[in-house]
C-alpha cells in the first residue's frame, strides 16, 4: 500500500524523506481535489494532509470520510518554526503502511 502526502511544500518534504508519495498544492481547494483523485486509486492505504491548508476543508474532508472509509486519511500538523513536521508519526509505521 502507498502513503501518500498532500500539502505545502514544507511539510511533504519531510514526508517525503520518509517515503511517502510527495503532491505539493498551493491552496485547500487543489488539496480537496486531489484528495477526491489520490483516494480512487485501489493501491493508496494512508492520505497524509497538511494542516495549513486541511484545516479550511475540515468538514468536508470529514464528510468525505464518512463516504469513503478507506484510505485511512490523517490531518498533520503544521509547524513552519519546527524542523521536523511529522514528529506524531513513526518511520516504522509508514514503512508498516506501504508494506501491506
Amino acid at each position: 500500500m502507498k502513503v501518500i502526502a498532500v500539502g505545502d511544500r514544507e511539510t511533504i518534504k519531510s514526508l517525503a524523506s520518509l517515503g511517502a508519495v510527495s503532491i505539493v498544492v498551493k491552496n485547500s481547494v487543489e488539496m480537496y481535489e486531489v484528495l477526491q483523485k489520490v483516494a480512487e486509486q485501489e493501491d493508496v492505504g494512508l492520505i497524509l494532509l497538511s494542516e495549513k491548508f486541511s484545516h479550511k476543508i475540515r468538514n468536508e474532508i470529514k464528510n468525505f470520510m464518512l463516504k469513503h472509509p478507506l484510505p485511512a486519511i490523517v490531518e498533520i500538523p503544521y509547524r513552519p518554526q519546527s524542523t521536523t513536521h511529522v514528529n506524531d508519526i513513526s518511520e516504522a509505521y509508514l514503512k508498516e503502511v506501504r508494506r501491506r
